[in-house]
């Protein structure tokens, strides 16, 4: 059986199982087709411009307002925002930035306190007990301290480790 036949096979076993995705061959790559529902708010966007009644300001990402340090910022809370500056960063490049999780975001999370309250002293002593001046350190430092800064703390402390 040629590969052309087994991939006609696989895309009949898809619609088989109701599946509304194909493979498809072009040159020497596969593809997906598939017909995806909008994006959130993608609707919304587009009735707004029809109407003529479309508005930068419903449309640009507010900012958070920062939690201060005095307010519970868990382990968890901490993860959260790491998750969505990570999305925000590498929005146009994913596998680079799948491959940046995996290597330097995911590692620095794991080593965040699993109980209490994350503060400044908490997450400086943890980052004082890594072995200095290695990458290891430096990337936790860096990677906090960008969820730091999102969180509306001081990122500094975290970065000169």
């Amino acid at each position: 059986m040629g590969f052309s036949n087994e991939l006609a096979a696989l895309n009949q076993q898809l619609a088989g199982r109701g599946c509304k995705a194909r493979i498809e061959q072009r040159k020497n790559s596969l593809t997906l087709r598939a017909t995806l529902p909008p994006k959130p708010g993608a609707l919304t966007l587009s009735s707004e411009l029809r109407s003529r009644t479309f508005a930068w300001s419903g449309w640009q990402p507010s900012e958070a307002s920062p939690i201060k340090e005095k307010e519970l910022v868990t382990r968890t809370v901490f993860e959260e925002v790491a998750q969505r500056l990570h999305s925000e960063k590498y929005a146009n490049a994913p596998e680079r930035g799948a491959e940046a999780w995996r290597k330097r975001w995911a590692t620095a999370l794991n080593k965040l306190p699993t109980q209490g309250k994350l503060t400044m002293e908490r997450l400086l002593a943890v980052i004082e007990d890594l072995p200095p001046a290695t990458s290891v350190r430096r990337e936790t430092g860096l990677i906090w301290g960008m969820v730091a800064r999102k969180l509306g703390m001081d990122p500094a402390p975290l970065r000169v480790c």
